[in-house]
């Protein structure tokens, strides 16, 4: 079987996609949804770092800017005028 990730072993991964397969929907739903909100709360992080002094709204609007699309981040910009 070829891996999905060329880090990791034939074996690690049919053990995992085993695991996986086991889970409850909800436990597999729990688990994305979790990973989501990581992955935002990442990505925010590192905007305020690399924009220190913006407020939370001007953040906001380059966190939308930067995974949306500059098109969604000025209607949402409009909108909320």
């Amino acid at each position: 079987m070829k891996t999905q990730s060329k880090d990791t072993s034939p074996e690690f991964e049919k053990v995992l996609i085993e695991k996986l397969r086991k889970k409850s929907t909800t436990e597999n739903l729990r688990t994305a949804l979790s990973l989501s909100s990581l992955t935002i709360q990442l990505s925010k992080r590192v905007m305020l770092r690399a924009n220190p002094g913006k407020s939370k709204r001007a953040l906001n609007l380059i966190f939308a800017e930067v995974h949306y699309g500059k098109m969604f981040a000025e209607k949402i910009e409009e909108y909320f005028k």
